[in-house]
């Protein structure tokens, strides 16, 4: 019988892909990368939380030499400029610092900065249980220090245990990865070299425990059974 007191499913996501056995088999770690990892192997990720005083919740995430500070502020009141909701809102903004984007020389934000805090902004939200905080918004900050590569994945781990650590109710943590193909086979969590070498990309963030898929980003032409390789090595 199932439990009356579990939490309902989060409003948006979507049940993993169902795949077959034939659809497991994946390439085999027969040569080592210039880093000297396998293709399969991620490199080790170093998260500390409570890093920045003035925030509620914070997080900051290494991988490799991929480096991000997320922190979490609020949930506050809505101001009247603010449209009203009787769901809480999740707001996200991300910045690069100079040592991550030195070609970038405005002072205002870009491009790449607005569609990233859009794509965070979506997945975080589906992981929080915005329906307990009526007109109320929760704070999202993420700053790139350095850029080497799956930083997207790293950033959105972080920031769901930035919201972990400010106490905020959520349905799951979110964690992600990503995966490259690179000459016709597929490498885990690729570092910035590699990735200027690959003709496609997944980067997928899941909630285990609920088993939903908060989000997924592919950029590049990947094949259907390089994508059911990277869902059964996500054990999903």
């Amino acid at each position: 019988m199932i439990s009356s007191l579990r939490l309902p499913d989060p409003v948006g996501v979507v049940d993993p892909i169902i795949y077959t056995e034939n659809e497991k088999d994946g390439p085999d770690n027969v040569f080592l990368r210039s880093n000297g990892r396998h293709q399969e192997q991620a490199r080790k990720l170093h998260l500390k939380i409570g890093v920045i005083n003035e925030a509620k919740g914070s997080c900051y995430a290494e991988m490799g030499q991929t480096k991000v500070i997320c922190a979490v502020f609020g949930p506050r009141e809505l101001t009247k400029n603010e449209s009203y909701s009787d769901v809480g809102k999740l707001s996200c903004e991300v910045y690069f610092a100079s040592s991550c984007r030195p070609q970038q020389k405005s002072i205002f934000k870009t491009e790449e900065e607005k569609e990233l805090g859009d794509l965070f902004e979506n997945a975080l939200s589906l992981s929080v249980q915005l329906h307990l905080f009526p007109k109320s918004v929760i704070e999202v900050k993420i700053n790139f220090i350095y850029d080497d590569g799956s930083f997207i994945s790293t950033a959105l781990t972080s920031a769901s245990v930035a919201l972990g650590q400010a106490g905020i109710q959520m349905y799951d943590l979110i964690s992600a990865s990503s995966v490259s193909l690179i000459s016709g086979s597929i490498y885990v969590d690729c570092d910035k070299k590699e990735e200027e070498r690959q003709d496609g990309a997944l980067m997928i963030a899941v909630m285990p425990n609920v088993n939903k898929v908060a989000t997924l980003l592919q950029t590049g032409c990947l094949s259907q059974e390089t994508f059911c390789w990277y869902i059964y090595k996500n054990k999903l």
